[in-house]
């Protein structure tokens, strides 16, 4: 399994001073505080992501469905205009 390396990298320990550092900077008695905290390390669930097959299928027919929508409205208002035109319905002078 792929390994970040966080910990051998120096990221947390890193992180963890500037965090120290910072709620010490923002509250008096913090150093008191931080000598309970415990740091325990967890690795994210894997995988990042759920493959989701419904997420694919919408973004194959979706498009496909708009265009037949306006295919479908644009029927209906050359229908509507033919109908007017044969039924002398609207002259314009």
């Amino acid at each position: 399994m792929f390994d970040a390396g966080y910990l051998e990298e120096g990221f947390l320990a890193l992180q963890q001073a500037l965090d120290y550092g910072l709620m010490e900077f923002l509250s008096a008695n913090a150093a008191a505080e931080l000598q309970e905290v415990n740091v325990q390390l967890q690795r994210f669930p894997f995988p990042p992501y759920v493959d989701d097959s419904f997420v694919m299928v919408i973004q194959e027919w979706l498009p496909f469905v708009v265009l037949l929508s306006f295919i479908f409205c644009a029927m209906q208002i050359v229908r509507d205009l033919v109908y007017e035109k044969e039924r002398r319905l609207k002259v314009l002078a």
